[in-house]
């Protein structure tokens, strides 16, 4: 790996709270580890789940990017450039090219079906019905914690307004999840 790699890299794995901000392994990190040996699965969802609230990138692609909508390194630097980004459009560009190289490079592309690939146009992204248990739990649990909430309604993860929880990160539709919560 070249420097600009490792540099990325890391930043990958601080964003999906595998280390921490001086590259040291974070507790869940350490259990991470034990759950990617049992189920790589699993540790892919969570490490997805902690990119949308870390990543601006990865935050932006969950709440701006729909269910079948076919996008590009190209398309994503527009949108965001439109969206009166205040940064460089060699940092969006770069962004927008690292966001595609994880959807093609890492299961969270095409296993969980953010990033499949659709010839020449790009990759598309779809609903992940197959999301585990576990992991429903943890961004149900993100979502709680990151507003505040010891309560909430599902109907709240499908507002409008809300840009994290289980629709955003996985595009997961209502009676999907209302059958994994039986």
């Amino acid at each position: 790996l070249g420097t600009a790699q490792v540099d990325s890299l890391k930043a990958w794995l601080r964003d999906s709270e595998i280390t921490d901000a001086k590259n040291k392994l974070t507790e869940i990190g350490t259990v991470m580890m034990k759950v990617y040996k049992e189920n790589p699965s699993l540790f892919w969802e969570i490490a997805f789940v902690n990119l949308s609230y870390n990543s601006y990138i990865v935050h932006w692609f969950c709440t701006n990017i729909a269910t079948s909508v076919i996008y590009n390194a190209k398309t994503i630097k527009e949108e965001i450039s439109s969206q009166g980004f205040a940064g460089s459009l060699s940092t969006v560009g770069n962004a927008s090219i690292a966001l595609l190289e994880l959807m093609k490079k890492s299961p969270i592309g095409y296993d969980l079906m953010q990033g499949i690939v659709v010839g020449k146009e790009g990759l598309q992204r779809n609903e992940y019905e197959d999301l585990s248990i576990e992991a429903l739990a943890y961004s149900i649990y993100k979502f709680a914690k990151q507003n505040e909430l010891s309560l909430f309604r599902v109907s709240d993860l499908y507002k409008s307004d809300v840009e994290h929880g289980v629709y955003r990160e996985f595009l997961l539709s209502r009676q999907n999840l209302m059958k994994k919560l039986r």
